[in-house]
């Protein structure tokens, strides 16, 4: 109810809890004092922006837009399925598996959508159409640039991209909380230039578990920290696709709502709610305020699965 980082199917939540070897749902509940303070002050936000623009009018939205059915309220069944198959043990792409032709099926059942509008051929004209095309022409360039972007990931990784990362890391992060400045610092820089997200997670995971092992940092803190770095400024970034995506979703709207200067760029300061989680998590990390730390034991067992050939016979 507080955004991405809330939702236990994720993409980002999965991998900022595997990539630090703790659980989902321990990530989940760890990150909700967060959630809640940037809620907070973005509900402010927005309460002080309508009534600063109260007086602003706008045409009206065109009555067609607006409208809507009420059996549309049971295409919520889709989510609540995905959800109950993850929290049941459900491995994400096999639930989604089961969920995508369940939404196609209740869709077709409520009326929403017509066999039809699922694909459609012209022979004539030897053109393909409908939602199943429009979802992949919709996806393509975002397809594209993560697989180019996986592919620089690749080639980071053994090109030792880690390793000198740590190393430079390490001779700022002298006390937990340097480390944690240093994560949050690496995290939001990397995707102030990449945009990704979820790929940039990926190639990130293992410097942040290393770096806030050496401090004894709880797994599922440092998931936290990478989450929200990753998740909050490629929110409002206007050359990311997280902000390109909408903004050609609802653009023609908003121009036909006689609304001006509605450009990506115009919209970086009224991201409310990404621009108060990322301060607040750089807050948590300044003040130390949220830090666990693992025992003992979880340290030394941590330390097995990161660095295994110390535990190996042979040492």
């Amino acid at each position: 109810f507080v955004g991405d980082i809330r939702a236990p199917i994720s993409d980002t939540t999965i991998v900022s809890a595997y990539s630090k070897g703790t659980d989902i749902l321990r990530v989940v509940r760890s990150r909700l004092r967060y959630a809640i303070v940037a809620t907070l002050v973005t509900v402010l936000g927005y309460v002080l922006f309508a009534i600063n623009t109260a007086g602003e009018k706008a045409n009206p939205i065109p009555a067609a837009a607006l409208q809507s059915a009420p059996t549309g309220l049971f295409m919520l069944l889709v989510p609540a399925l995905l959800i109950f198959l993850v929290a049941r043990g459900q491995h994400l792409v096999s639930a989604l598996l089961y969920s995508i032709p369940f939404g196609f099926a209740l869709a077709l059942a409520l009326g929403q959508i017509h066999p039809v509008d699922i694909l459609r051929l012209d022979a004539t004209t030897f053109a393909a159409g409908g939602i199943v095309i429009e979802g992949i022409r919709g996806m393509l360039g975002v397809g594209v640039f993560t697989i180019f972007l996986m592919g620089l990931i690749g080639t980071l990784e053994p090109g030792g991209f880690i390793e000198w990362m740590v190393k430079q890391a390490e001779r700022f992060a002298t006390t937990p909380t340097r480390a944690e400045v240093a994560i949050v610092t690496v995290s939001l820089s990397t995707n102030a230039l990449t945009t990704a997200g979820t790929p940039s997670m990926v190639l990130l995971g293992p410097f942040v578990r290393r770096l806030g092992h050496k401090f004894k940092i709880a797994p599922w803190r440092r998931g936290n920290l990478l989450d929200v770095c990753s998740t909050t400024i490629i929110g409002f970034l206007p050359y990311s696709v997280a902000v390109l995506l909408p903004f050609s979703m609802v653009s023609k709207l908003v121009v036909e709502a006689g609304v001006t200067d509605f450009t990506p760029v115009a919209l970086v300061p009224y991201v409310f709610y990404c621009w108060a989680l990322m301060l607040t998590i750089i807050f948590a990390a300044l003040t130390a305020w949220g830090r666990e730390t693992m025992s003992e034991e979880e340290f030394l067992v941590e330390s097995r699965e990161i660095y295994p050939a110390l535990s190996s016979p042979d040492r």
